[in-house]
């Protein structure tokens, strides 16, 4: 028989932490859900917004793809904002973010394609109208510029000609050579003193 002792000292707080840990909570401000473990699970990550308030402005369409779907913040909106989308694939290492990912897109129409992929490890196959993207910037124990000029490199790779990625990164990332190197166009949309984003047109 398991003795259970009171404590009229417990951190209520601290307790209620502790019994909702892993259990989905909603993002303040969205429909969405995320979880703790995932990627900034307790808010919309500032260069998501960034780029999500950007993409607002812009024209989606066709088959695209989001290289780090994440939870599904960026694709949900893309795909609310952008109804001449006909099928979106989503890319994510990590299962539970994209499982998660595919709960807060439940509600949508369009043909949605998860992968669980890790891009830079795992082949992929398929060529898109458009990738939206904002890249991992750090490994689970470091900051690092090497993943988004990885994910940007084969980004380029698996976008038809004529096709079209939006691109958010630090700003300490020398992505502008690599976008130079594989897009015949290169718009530098908007930019503050953490994030930069891109429109490229291959």
């Amino acid at each position: 028989m398991l003795l259970v002792e009171k404590h009229d000292n417990i951190n209520s707080e601290v307790l209620n932490d502790y019994l909702t840990s892993g259990k989905p909570h909603k993002v303040q401000q969205t429909p969405l859900y995320t979880k703790p473990g995932l990627f900034s699970w307790k808010q919309v990550d500032l260069g998501s917004q960034m780029l999500a308030d950007v993409i607002e402005q812009e024209d989606l369409h066709g088959v695209g793809a989001d290289f780090g779907a994440g939870w599904g913040f960026l694709a949900h909106r893309a795909l609310k904002l952008s109804p001449r989308i006909t099928e979106l694939h989503l890319y994510e290492a990590d299962k539970n973010a994209l499982d998660m990912c595919m709960h807060n897109l439940s509600s949508i129409k369009t043909k949605l394609v998860p992968h669980w992929a890790d891009l830079v490890q795992d082949p992929i196959e398929g060529q898109f109208d458009f990738i939206i993207t904002n890249p991992p910037q750090h490994t689970i124990t470091t900051q690092s510029t090497a993943l988004p000029l990885q994910m940007t490199d084969i980004a380029a790779k698996h976008l038809k000609p004529g096709g079209v990625m939006w691109l958010v990164t630090n700003r300490q990332v020398p992505v502008e050579r690599i976008l130079e190197k594989h897009f015949r166009k290169v718009v530098d949309l908007a930019e503050d003193k953490h994030y930069k984003i891109f429109r490229v047109v291959k």
